[in-house]
C-alpha cells in the first residue's frame, strides 16, 4: 500500500516489524479487497481558490466546507502545497499545529519549519521525514531520540539512496538489522539480507525479494522449512501459480491457493483445495467478497465519500476520489494524492 496522508495524522511508526511483515503479507495476499477505511479555507491571501492541481484539472477544495477531522486534513494539506506556515496557525489544537509545520516542513525540504515544533517526539519525527524526502544523514544527527527517530531517519536515508553502509552509523542492533533488510529489499539484493542475524528477519528480507523478482528458487537459500514455506507462499500469490503452493510443506499451502484465488478473482482455483480433501466454501466466498465494493455498504453518501477518499489516499489511487460524490472532498482526495505522489 501506499505512503498517502490520512486523516489520522502525518508520522507515526514506520510499520516495518517482522511480525507485523508476515502478517500483513499474508492479509494482503487474502484480502487484497479491503483497504483501510479520510478544500481549504481561505488562503492567507483571501484566494478562496487554491489553483489546480497538476495538468491544471482538477481544483483544490475549500476548507470552509469540511468540519471536524477533514477540515484539519484540508488546511494541512493547504498549507503543504502552497509551503506555507502561517495556515498552521489556524490550528488550535497544539498536536495538530505541529504536525501541519512537520508537513510543510516535508514539503519544503527544510528542517526549520522543524524548529516551530513545540513537542520533542513530533519535532524528532519531523526531522525524520526531511532526511527522509532529502536524503541527508547530517539531519538525522539532530534527532535527540536515538533509539526510535535517528534510527529510523537512518534507515530511510539508506533505503532512498540503497546504500547499506549507511546502516553502520546505525546504533542499536534491531534498527541496524531493519535498516539491512530495507535496503536489501530495495536494492532486491540477497548479500546485504546475508549481514541480518536473526533468522527471521533475514527470511522476511528473502521472502520480499523471491516475491518482487517473481523468483521460487531464491526461497531454496531458507534453511528453516517454515520460513521456506512462507517464501512459497508469497512468490506463489506474486506469480499466481499453483504449482509453487505445492511446493509448501508444512503450512501455507491452503493460504497459498486462496490468495491466488482472490487476486485472480477466480473461484475456480478454489477447486484445488478439494485435492487435499478441504472445503472450497470458504476460500469461494472470499473471492466473491473480493469483487465487493465495500465502501457500497456505507448507510449514506456523506459515509460512502469517507470511505473512499480513506482507501484512496491511503493507497494514492485517484480511482477512488472519482467515486466521491462531494466536489470539495474529491477534490481534497486529489489533491493529497498528487502532492504525495509529486
Amino acid at each position: 500500500m501506499g505512503g498517502g496522508e490520512t486523516i489520522i495524522g502525518s508520522f507515526g511508526d514506520d510499520g516495518h516489524g517482522d511480525a507485523d511483515m508476515r502478517k500483513n503479507i499474508f492479509i494482503i495476499a487474502f484480502v487484497a479487497f479491503i483497504f483501510l477505511v479520510t478544500a481549504c479555507q481561505k488562503s492567507i491571501n483571501g484566494d478562496n481558490s487554491v489553483g489546480t492541481l497538476q495538468g491544471g484539472q482538477e481544483k483544490l477544495p475549500n476548507c470552509n466546507n469540511f468540519k471536524n477531522e477533514f477540515k484539519s486534513v484540508c488546511l494541512r494539506d493547504l498549507a503543504a502545497r502552497k509551503q506555507n506556515s502561517m495556515i498552521c496557525k489556524e490550528f488550535q489544537n497544539n498536536n495538530a499545529k505541529n504536525d501541519c509545520y512537520a508537513e510543510v516542513a516535508k514539503s519544503k525540504k527544510d528542517i526549520s519549519e522543524c524548529e516551530k515544533i513545540n513537542y520533542q517526539p513530533t519535532k524528532d519525527s519531523c526531522y525524520s521525514a526531511v532526511g527522509k524526502v532529502k536524503q541527508d544523514i547530517s539531519i538525522c544527527n539532530r534527532i535527540s531520540n536515538q533509539y526510535y527517530y535517528k534510527d529510523l531517519c537512518l534507515s530511510y536515508v539508506a533505503e532512498a539512496k540503497k546504500d547499506s553502509f549507511i546502516c553502520e552509523n546505525v546504533e542499536f542492533q534491531e534498527n541496524k538489522e531493519t535498516c539491512y533488510k530495507k535496503v536489501g529489499i530495495a536494492k532486491e539484493d540477497l548479500t546485504i539480507c546475508n549481514k541480518i542475524e536473526n533468522q527471521e528477519s533475514r527470511g522476511m528480507c528473502y521472502t520480499a525479494i523471491a516475491a518482487s523478482k517473481k523468483d521460487e528458487s531464491i526461497c531454496e537459500n531458507l534453511k528453516e522449512q517454515s520460513f521456506k514455506d512462507f517464501c512459497y507462499l508469497s512468490v506463489g500469490i506474486a506469480k499466481q501459480d499453483i504449482l509453487i503452493c505445492n511446493k509448501i510443506k508444512i503450512q501455507y499451502k491452503d493460504e497459498c491457493i486462496v490468495g491466488i484465488a482472490v487476486k485472480k478473482q477466480d473461484a475456480s482455483v478454489c477447486e484445488h483445495l478439494k485435492e487435499a480433501g478441504k472445503d472450497p466454501s470458504s476460500c469461494i466466498k472470499k473471492v466473491e467478497e473480493s469483487k465487493i465494493d465495500f465502501c457500497t455498504n456505507a448507510q449514506t453518501q456523506d459515509k460512502k465519500d469517507e470511505c473512499y477518499i480513506y482507501i484512496g489516499t491511503q493507497n494514492l489511487d485517484i480511482q477512488f476520489c472519482n467515486k466521491i460524490i462531494n466536489q470539495d472532498l474529491k477534490y481534497l482526495c486529489l489533491s493529497i494524492i498528487s502532492r504525495n505522489k509529486g
